[in-house]
């Protein structure tokens, strides 16, 4: 009897550490890159405010798109601009590092990896804001989008289209590759392979594995795009002219197409869906066959082909003067934030949203929800201390008895 009473409290109390070690990871999401992660799924874990109330405006800061890890938001505002650290829960600052001109970094374990404008890209110590390491592009056009970050490896474009990776720790060239893709063309890692707006690579030696170009081969020229691949379910999500195209992600073959009259923005996938704008509507789409779902649009709101974040069930897309929050699942308009031509990339990390607009970095939200998970947490130690308590005077009247 007694042995059945010390097995059940063992088994509350590892619920109760299980359910807390879910708690502490749902409200401790990071958004390490401009779409969240290496496959640019655009969707995070956390929770969406339910209002549009500003927690904090720092308005000395500009930047492109937040990062956020660590209870850190790392702004870059792009050309001739360092890079900034603010509190994640009142937007003061941290540190400052003005030593050169930054793209949009991405934030692995500690470190910074950012490129600039002078041909080089930097790991930086996240806390700190020292520079670990330097690396040179010899010869080449200096990295503009955000570096990629997986099993010890960078990996980056430049502006004269080559796909470089370098070790993370020394910054020893691995491997390069010629992409014939210019400007910001991000990249996505998955499965062990570098994907690339109409390629796919083998992360480890940089040979090619499939191309999407007309007969395999890479046009002449370079070809300047804006857009960056996502990586979702054995998918690899592409804006390609004036389509959203996704293709296996393991040969390249089309599995779907859906047609825009305009160029469509990047995509955000979530919930077995993709979520795009385009044509002054934002789009949901099956993410198996690519057939709509639903659209969404008003002409007040002044579109822009914003690129969307989704959380809690939730799209997060930016105007031309207002950040919208929509349902995912039935295109309900929730709340916006009137902001005036924000452009950034708005991310989603522990009940707040945090974009960049002309009155500087802002954060919105937040209220409600931290007040819940700080109830739980509090709720959660409380019980283990109870189940703790109560399995040790079982075990002393146990001892007792024998």
């Amino acid at each position: 009897m007694h042995n059945r009473r010390y097995e059940a409290f063992l088994l509350i109390l590892t619920i109760c550490i299980f359910g807390l070690t879910k708690t502490i990871a749902i409200t401790s999401d990071t958004w390490q890159s401009p779409r969240h992660d290496n496959q640019n799924s655009g969707y995070s874990i956390s929770t969406v405010p339910y209002t549009n109330q500003t927690v904090w405006i720092n308005e000395g800061i500009k930047s492109i798109t937040p990062i956020i890890a660590d209870g850190k938001v790392y702004c870059t505002g792009g050309r001739f601009t360092g890079l900034t650290a603010l509190d994640l829960n009142n937007g003061s600052v941290l540190w400052k590092n003005m030593l050169g001109s930054f793209a949009v970094p991405t934030v692995v374990d500690g470190i910074i990896y950012a490129g600039t404008l002078g041909g080089e890209v930097w790991a930086i110590n996240s806390n700190t804001g020292d520079i670990i390491w330097k690396y040179s592009i010899f010869g080449y056009g200096e990295p503009l989008s955000t570096p990629k970050v997986a099993n010890e490896r960078v990996f980056f474009n430049n502006r004269d289209g080559w796909l470089f990776c370098v070790n993370a720790t020394n910054a020893e060239t691995l491997w390069k590759y010629e992409t014939r893709l210019a400007e910001v063309s991000g990249l996505a890692i998955a499965d062990g392979r570098v994907f690339t707006m109409y390629s796919a690579l083998n992360e480890t030696d940089g040979t090619q594995l499939w191309d999407i170009w007309e007969n395999g081969d890479k046009p002449s020229s370079i070809h300047y795009t804006y857009h960056t691949p996502t990586v979702s379910d054995g998918k690899v999500i592409l804006s390609i002219d004036s389509s959203i195209q996704a293709v296996d992600e393991f040969n390249g073959s089309l599995i779907w197409r859906f047609d825009t009259v305009n160029d469509p923005s990047d995509v955000a996938v979530a919930y077995g869906r993709v979520f795009v704008t385009a044509d002054n509507f934002l789009y949901c789409l099956d993410e198996d066959d690519g057939k709509e779902i639903w659209r969404y649009g008003k002409a007040e709101f002044n579109w822009l082909s914003s690129i969307p974040s989704v959380a809690d069930e939730k799209v997060i897309v930016p105007t031309l003067e207002n950040l919208i929050c929509i349902d995912a699942n039935n295109a309900d308009f929730l709340w916006s934030y009137f902001t005036i031509s924000s452009q950034s990339l708005p991310a989603i990390v522990e009940d707040k949203v945090l974009f960049s607009s002309p009155d500087g970095m802002v954060a919105i939200g937040g209220q409600k929800s931290e007040v819940t998970s700080d109830f739980t947490f509090i709720i959660g130690i409380s019980v283990i201390i109870a189940s703790i308590v109560i399995l040790v005077i079982i075990l002393n009247h146990q001892k007792r008895k024998s």
